[in-house]
């Protein structure tokens, strides 16, 4: 084999030096010379010698040509015949695996310290002259050293400074870059390298690895696996953390839900779960005694927040031997008020049945007493009002059966809701459906749906839809999944508009509808049959949510049953307020991109990044996972605010570390942000591929179980060829050195 084939067009070469022979024989004119008839005699005796001698010496000209040409081809052997010349150096990438349940520890050593082991035993064992680049494989590839490079000691110092990350696992790209490095190297001996735990969830789909292997070993690319694994998987997480009480309050308990999830074979017992605020001690904690194998609790734990502020709430279970997914944390931003504009076109009767009435009551479920020191201020308005209406002093804006809308209207709508606004919506006899979907959805994108015409007949009391009643996956309306906190189903709709969620991403910053309740099966009425009673979208840092009737008791009975209404509105309430800091909690490895106030525009902000978790030193440790306490310089990261298109935007991308990051702004007002990034649920399944599964790949894929007792051959693969161009090398320059000295022989006097 060749290593270089293009080089192999040099043999044509060799012509050159047939033809300077065919030159030098071509017929001269004859000039006859009397005395030249003395000559010819000597002549005809030494021509056959000299015949003989130049085609030897056009001989090895041709040859060395040739030979020359094979030598820039870059001849290998392969196989056995290769090892007559020594062991060939490795042109290779290094694929190391640094996702969170590398982490996982078995009372000595993490399996990301034994990789990183396995990793200096492959370098140790390496011919040489071998090249290595360094990946590491998480939920994106991180290109350490991108090419292979001669320089050993300093792939080994970058391994041995290497630390585990709390990513997601996924081994497919980076196995893919790997494969795309080698495939542009001409090396006779070109290997990746996998070193990973082997978790499932990281390695899925087989059949995506195997066509990536299949392909590297069509181009002659040797694929390894080493699989760093020991057989203690068990495994206690907490796999969410959200508020579950509506909005949030300054001095008022919140409710936060707390999700546990054993991911071992075998039952946790005694599982404390604990909650606290920013660094402060737990403020409420409650005890699992039994947590089965695979099952999932949740656990409502409170904590009331004292400042307006964004601040860091930590859920922490017992320690054990995966320190990272033992806590998680999100950020929150309590209120001390929240304004409402409820915009409705019977605001000025004085009626007690009006939507804006029934709104105000829901919002406010306090005595009238009381309501001008609840922390929720509702302000109702006309339609003729809203033109002119201060926006931007409310956090929510609520239509109730607003026929008709002017541009400069939905433009205001549009942007309030994009700076971070909610807006509520709830039709009534005086929509027209046309109007709604020209205006508000084709022109604004707003609606997350478009409105059919209305279905039921109002009057008709005995003919009617009622929302589902169980299996609730929105977060508004989880709550009644518990059988004690009562069910949506008692709510009794007579008429209603068909909804159809809006597939379109009309904008960039708009997202996907989400259906809140829908209606349950009818056996009178299919018409909407699993259709939205409510539906919401994300609309750029806001959020729109679009009811199917009205507000009032026109065509249904929800506004006279508070205990539907209340926590519905109070719910709702609290995701359009926690919208706008929606972006403060994100996965691990994202990238925090935040628009800010022109006043923070260049001020520098000193980022402090969670400190990394120590493991529980054996499985039966009753204690709670503690950080380090490394160079607080070492956690320490400065950004500034940039204009992006005009904007002043935030941006922050070291989050590979799960928890809490706190962001203070140099400067005048003091300004602290709050933000956290989670982790993946899935990375805490720690099931891996057994070794029999992975070995299906095999041959393109060799697999093998790392042993630290081995021999330090064992983590190589076999030797693939051999180049032996120094070999053409010396052939070629003792060709030549012949062909000078027989020259020299053979022109000599005689």
């Amino acid at each position: 084999m060749f290593l270089s084939p293009l080089m192999l067009f040099g043999a044509f070469a060799v012509s050159v030096p047939i033809i300077i022979h065919l030159i030098s024989r071509r017929q001269h004119k004859r000039v006859k010379w009397a005395a030249m008839r003395f000559l010819i005699a000597s002549v005809e005796k030494t021509k056959k010698r000299l015949n003989i001698e130049d085609l030897l010496l056009l001989l090895l000209r041709c040859l060395a040509v040739l030979l020359l040409a094979l030598t820039f081809a870059r001849p290998a052997l392969s196989g056995a015949g290769g090892g007559l010349f020594g062991e060939p150096p490795v042109t290779g990438v290094i694929v190391l695996d640094h996702s969170m349940s590398m982490g996982y520890s078995d009372g000595t050593t993490t399996r990301f310290e034994r990789a990183k082991q396995a990793v200096q035993q492959l370098l140790d064992s390496a011919p040489p002259g071998s090249s290595f680049a360094l990946l590491y494989a998480g939920d994106v590839v991180e290109a350490v050293i991108p090419q292979p490079t001669l320089d050993l000691s300093l792939v080994r110092q970058t391994v041995g400074k290497a630390e585990v990350s709390d990513r997601t696992t996924r081994l497919q790209p980076a196995l893919r870059r790997a494969v795309d490095t080698l495939q542009s190297k001409a090396a006779a001996r070109r290997e990746v390298h996998v070193f990973t735990d082997g978790q499932a969830s990281g390695l899925t789909p087989l059949s995506a690895i195997q066509s990536i292997t299949e392909a590297a070993g069509a181009s002659g690319i040797r694929t390894r696996m080493v699989v760093i694994a020991d057989p203690a998987r068990d495994n206690v997480a907490v796999t969410d953390l959200s508020l579950d009480g509506g909005i949030c309050v300054v001095h008022r308990p919140a409710r936060f839900s707390v999700e546990v999830a054993n991911t071992g074979p075998a039952a946790a017992r005694n599982v404390r779960v604990s909650l606290q605020l920013g660094n402060a001690a737990p403020v409420d904690e409650k005890m699992l005694l039994v947590l089965a194998p695979g099952e999932r609790l949740r656990v409502t734990l409170s904590a009331t927040p004292t400042e307006p502020v964004y601040q860091s709430v930590t859920a922490t279970i017992t320690g054990d031997r995966l320190p990272s997914d033992d806590t998680r944390s999100i950020s929150i931003r309590p209120v001390d008020s929240v304004s409402i504009l409820i915009v409705d076109p019977a605001v000025t009767t004085v009626r007690r049945d009006t939507g804006a009435f029934f709104l105000r009551n829901a919002f406010a479920p306090v005595p009238r007493s009381q309501q001008a020191d609840y922390f929720v201020r509702t302000t109702a308005i006309a339609p003729a009002e809203l033109a002119d209406a201060r926006l931007d002093t409310h956090q929510i804006v609520v239509l109730t059966n607003v026929p008709d809308f002017t541009p400069a209207t939905v433009d205001r709508l549009t942007g309030f809701v994009r700076r971070g606004g909610g807006l509520i919506v709830f039709p009534g006899p005086l929509v027209v459906p046309g109007t709604y979907n020209t205006q508000l959805l084709e022109k604004a994108g707003l609606l997350p749906a478009s409105l059919g015409e209305p279905v039921g007949d109002a009057t008709d009391r005995e003919r009617f839809f009622v929302p589902q009643g169980d299996n609730f996956e929105h977060e508004i309306a989880r709550v009644w999944n518990d059988p004690n906190a009562g069910s949506p189903a008692s709510v009794r709709v007579y008429r209603a508009f068909d909804l159809t969620p809006d597939p379109t991403a009309r904008q960039q910053d708009v997202g996907a509808p989400r259906t809140v309740i829908r209606f349950a099966p009818s056996a009178t009425n299919a018409t909407l049959s699993g259709k939205p009673m409510l539906i919401e979208r994300p609309f750029g840092a806001g959020r729109v949510l679009l009811f199917a009737t009205t507000a009032d008791t026109i065509w249904t009975d929800l506004a006279v049953r508070p205990a539907v209404l209340v926590p519905l509105l109070q719910r709702t309430l609290g995701l359009v307020v926690s919208s706008g800091d929606a972006s403060m909690n994100l996965p691990v490895g994202s990238t925090l991109s935040r628009i800010t106030g022109g006043d923070v525009l260049g001020r520098e902000a000193s980022i402090t990044r969670p400190a990394k978790r120590r493991a529980a030193t054996d499985a039966t440790s009753t204690g709670v996972n503690t950080p380090s306490t490394p160079d607080p310089a070492l956690l320490t990261d400065t950004v500034s605010v940039q204009l992006r298109d005009n904007t002043p935007v935030f941006r922050y991308d070291n989050t590979g570390r799960a928890g809490a990051y706190v962001a203070r702004f140099k400067g005048e007002p003091p300004l602290t942000w709050v933000f956290a990034a989670q982790i993946d649920a899935e990375e805490s399944n720690l099931k891996p591929l057994e070794i029999e599964e992975l070995s299906s790949l095999e041959p393109d894929l060799k697999v093998v179980a790392w042993d630290p007792t081995g021999e330090s051959s064992d983590v190589l693969a076999a030797s693939g060829a051999t180049e032996i161009w120094s070999l053409f090398a010396f052939i070629v320059l003792g060709l030549f050195t012949a062909e000078v000295l027989l020259g020299n022989w053979f022109s000599r006097s005689r």
